[in-house]
């Protein structure tokens, strides 16, 4: 379902903070892209970007201006990590 709201969020700060306290968002079924300076797009579980976020002095750490898209992700289709590489649709 889709959870509409009256205010527009303003930016990827608005989003994360958005997904954090609403409850009606399970933060697993997240992930986010980012753009790193030296290797281009790269992705991260939710969960971990906000564990980086927790510890803004380390190296890990992420600003919110790299960041490119949250994407809610629900079901794997395909994974060529798993064994057999099966395609998972219904």
């Amino acid at each position: 379902s889709t959870i509409a709201s009256k205010s527009k969020l303003r930016n990827s700060e608005d989003v994360f903070n958005r997904i954090v306290w609403d409850n009606r968002f399970d933060q697993d079924e997240f992930v986010i892209r980012y753009m790193d300076r030296f290797t281009g797009i790269q992705e991260i579980p939710f969960t971990d970007f906000a564990a980086r976020k927790a510890d803004q002095q380390g190296e890990d750490w992420i600003p919110f201006h790299r960041v490119w898209y949250f994407t809610r992700v629900i079901r794997t289709v395909f994974s060529a990590e798993r064994s057999g590489r099966e395609l998972y649709l219904e």
